[in-house]
C-alpha cells in the first residue's frame, strides 16, 4: 500500500505585516497562495512552471506594467515545487513609497493573469524553449546535473524529473489561467 500522505495545516487566509529597517533603500511586498503540490496535482505544478516563466517575458504585460513602467525594480512569481506543500509568491521589491499601490496593483494584476489576451502562443514556445535550453545546459554540466538530482528525487521522484521536459511540452495557455 502507498504511504498515506501527511495532512499539513491549512495557511491563515490573511497575514500582513510591515517591517522598517532604517537604512534599506527598497521595499518588497510578497503575497502568497495556495499553489499546486507534486503529490496531488503534478499537472499543475508544471503550468505554474510555465507561468512564473511567462511572467519573466520582458515583452510581457506583468513585465511592462511593473518592471517597464517603474513602478518597481523587480516583480515576479516564486514556486518552489515541493510534493505535499506548494505556495505560489507573487512579489515586487519597490520604492517604500510606492508598497501601497504596488501591493493593489499586484493583487489587481493575478486576477488577469487569466484573461485570454494577457499571454499569447509565441511567448510559451518562447518559454518552452528558454526551459529547453537551460535543461540541457544543466544535464551537460555534472555538478548541475547532480544537485538537480539531488532535489528532485526525493520531492518529486525521478519519473516526474525524466517526463519534466514532456509535461511542460503539453501545458497549453488552457492549463496555465
Amino acid at each position: 500500500t502507498p504511504p498515506r500522505l501527511p495532512t499539513f495545516q491549512k495557511f491563515p487566509e490573511t497575514t500582513e505585516y510591515v517591517m522598517v529597517r532604517p537604512l534599506v533603500q527598497n521595499a518588497q511586498v510578497m503575497i502568497s497562495f495556495d499553489g499546486p503540490t507534486a503529490a496531488t496535482s503534478a499537472k499543475d505544478t508544471f503550468s505554474a512552471d510555465m507561468l512564473i516563466s511567462l511572467l519573466n517575458v520582458r515583452s510581457g504585460k506583468f513585465y511592462k506594467r511593473f518592471v517597464d513602467s517603474g513602478l518597481a525594480l523587480d516583480a515576479g512569481l516564486s514556486y518552489p515545487t515541493q510534493r505535499y506543500a506548494g505556495r505560489l509568491t507573487v512579489y515586487a521589491i519597490c520604492e517604500p513609497e510606492k508598497v501601497t499601490e504596488v501591493k493593489k496593483k499586484l493583487l489587481a494584476e493575478v486576477v488577469k493573469w487569466t484573461d485570454k489576451d494577457y499571454f499569447n502562443n509565441e511567448q510559451l514556445e518562447d518559454v518552452r524553449r528558454s526551459l529547453l535550453i537551460n535543461h540541457k545546459r544543466e544535464v551537460n554540466s555534472p555538478s548541475d546535473f547532480i544537485k538537480s538530482l539531488a532535489f528532485w528525487w526525493p520531492v518529486t521522484g525521478l519519473d516526474y524529473y525524466r517526463s519534466y521536459l514532456d509535461n511542460l511540452a503539453k501545458t497549453s495557455l488552457g492549463d496555465i489561467a
